[in-house]
């Protein structure tokens, strides 16, 4: 049932900050940040499985659309980039 109701919704949200915190690893690594929405766009409907998906997910265009904005948010920003955002919250408990 961690797909319904308020777990649900924290289960999902943690999701989505592990696929931006996902980003700002591939861009300190070297790696071009924008390899995660190219992996969702092209690879993602693989095991994404559309109406059948899991609802703790985002669906792979919501995923790739994350990681695009991520991404062109860290253009310019000299390394190592830190999601300040994702570590301000980081001692608090999940709620809402």
């Amino acid at each position: 049932l961690k797909e319904f109701g308020r777990s649900g919704r924290l289960f999902r949200r943690t999701e989505r900050e592990a696929d931006e915190l996902g980003v700002h690893l591939l861009a300190n690594a070297g790696y071009d940040p924008m390899a995660s929405a190219r992996f969702w766009r092209t690879r993602g409907g693989e095991i994404d499985h559309g109406v059948l998906r899991s609802r703790t997910h985002d669906s792979s265009r919501e995923r790739a659309e994350l990681a695009e904005a991520v991404a062109r948010s860290l253009t310019g920003r000299a390394l190592p980039v830190r999601p300040d955002a994702l570590l301000s919250t980081r001692d608090q408990p999940l709620s809402r």
